[in-house]
């Protein structure tokens, strides 16, 4: 049957796999195992890759521990955990990769070594509590890959880092590893990490205020991702597409329609991790848009679940939506309390981009009506400047400015207000944020006209 099947084979890995392990044929069925987990997450199936791999490693593990089944155990922990990094706790990941770094160094497997760091580099950025620490590990499994001249582990390893680079140091540093990055991924067929670098390339053009070079790179991401038939990028391009104009002030209805139809995709995907991340987006849009308070409970169920499931990545970003939320509403004592997670968060992680965010939050919180207090604003406001500048975030920066702006035209100190507004106006344009923009021009035209 295998002979007149062979060219057809692939079909088969599923049914092969679970005949041989009835069998206990232990080596067919763990060959089979992996194959039938390789094909279900090249189709997007995540959960039944998961399981396949899962049950591959408990037949290693029931094996003695040969140097070729500990190999075997390494490699398959390496392929569950890019599977589990869609259901699973990044802490869980985390462990479970810590498990297995001794095997690489104990048979001297570098291929094995440089794997498992780039992703222990990946999973710590993810986690979100000290985003920083995950370059190092990065930094040396690209040190270790390049020694191996092996493209597909490079690609890898420039994934993992061109995602610590994106969330602590900016744009000046990621958009020369991102060229280099994508190049590298295409040519090594790593079409998921090759689209996502095409996204955060663009995503940090945004963040540095260049609005059209950004849109472009988000497109070109969601064609490549596409045209290849893969949900799961395209997902993420919608979410980053709607999740940071509303990020940025842009609480359109376009906006808030990308988040809506990438929590559709990403639950469609049984992507857990994501599909919470996006829906904060989209429900803080909603309340934006709309002023549902419903809206501002559900963002509220959406952080508890992150915090159940050890998820801090973006839940410094959430907590500050939820305490500008709070502060619109007069719910003061919470929005206080919002700002002050986000900010710790985002400060442990040294994630400057939604440190600065938070530290706006924290501004607008002073001008509330019962905790009014313009000279604690205006700091916050000066605080979330520093935070942008380090990174060069032309886009927070552009906020910061024209919260300023505001605050000094309230106290009537003109000359600082149009310095700051007139500062916000061309960053605006650039940046395509143009609730900014036209609210600059209004407060500068009624500076003038006062005058």
């Amino acid at each position: 049957n295998k002979n007149v099947y062979k060219n057809r084979l692939e079909e088969f890995y599923e049914t092969l796999a679970y005949h041989f392990y009835h069998g206990e044929d232990i080596e067919k069925s763990l060959h089979y195992m992996t194959l039938a987990g390789d094909k279900a997450f090249r189709l997007h199936s995540t959960r039944e890759a998961m399981d396949f791999y899962q049950k591959a490693i408990e037949l290693i593990l029931k094996q003695p521990e040969t140097e070729e089944n500990k190999s075997a155990r390494a490699n398959l922990t390496l392929k569950l955990t890019r599977v589990l990094r869609f259901f699973e706790s990044p802490k869980n990941i985390l462990d479970m990769l810590k498990s297995i770094e001794d095997i690489a160094d104990s048979l001297k497997d570098y291929k094995l070594r440089s794997r498992i760091l780039s992703l222990i580099g990946l999973f710590t950025v993810l986690l979100g509590k000290n985003q920083e620490a995950g370059i190092p590990y990065c930094e040396k499994s690209i040190e270790i890959a390049s020694t191996l001249k092996d493209e597909k582990i490079t690609s890898l390893v420039f994934y993992s880092l061109t995602l610590a680079y994106y969330f602590t140091r900016g744009k000046n540093e990621g958009v020369d590893l991102y060229k280099k990055a994508y190049k590298i991924s295409k040519n090594a067929g790593d079409y998921f990490e090759a689209s996502h670098i095409l996204l955060l390339h663009g995503i940090t053009l945004w963040h540095g205020g260049d609005y059209e070079k950004a849109q472009q790179y988000i497109k070109n991401s969601r064609d490549f991702a596409e045209e290849r038939k893969a949900p799961t990028m395209a997902a993420h391009s919608y979410c980053a597409h709607g999740g940071y104009g509303i990020f940025y002030g842009n609480t359109t209805q376009n906006y808030v329609d990308d988040c809506k139809k990438a929590m559709q995709m990403f639950k469609e995907l049984d992507d857990v991790y994501y599909y919470l991340i996006v829906s904060g987006c989209y429900w803080f849009g909603v309340y934006k848009t709309t002023g549902n308070k419903e809206a501002v409970k559900n963002l509220e169920e959406i952080i508890k679940k992150k915090e159940d499931n050890d998820m801090w990545i973006w839940q410094p970003m959430l907590l500050s939506y939820l305490a500008e939320a709070y502060s619109e509403l007069g719910i003061e004592r919470e929005a206080l309390a919002c700002c002050k997670k986000a900010i710790d968060i985002a400060h442990g992680a040294g994630n400057k981009l939604e440190e600065g965010r938070g530290r706006i939050a924290l501004g607008k919180y002073y001008i509330g009506k019962e905790s009014r207090d313009l000279k604690r604003a205006e700091s916050s406001f000066k605080e979330s400047v520093k935070n942008f500048e380090k990174i060069d975030a032309k886009s927070g920066l552009c906020m910061s400015y024209y919260n300023l702006g505001a605050i000094y035209k309230e106290q009537k100190k003109n000359k600082e207000a149009k310095a700051y507004l007139s500062k916000t106006i061309p960053m605006a344009k650039k940046a395509g944020l143009w609730w900014y923009l036209q609210n600059s021009e209004l407060l500068l035209k009624d500076i003038k006209d006062k005058a």
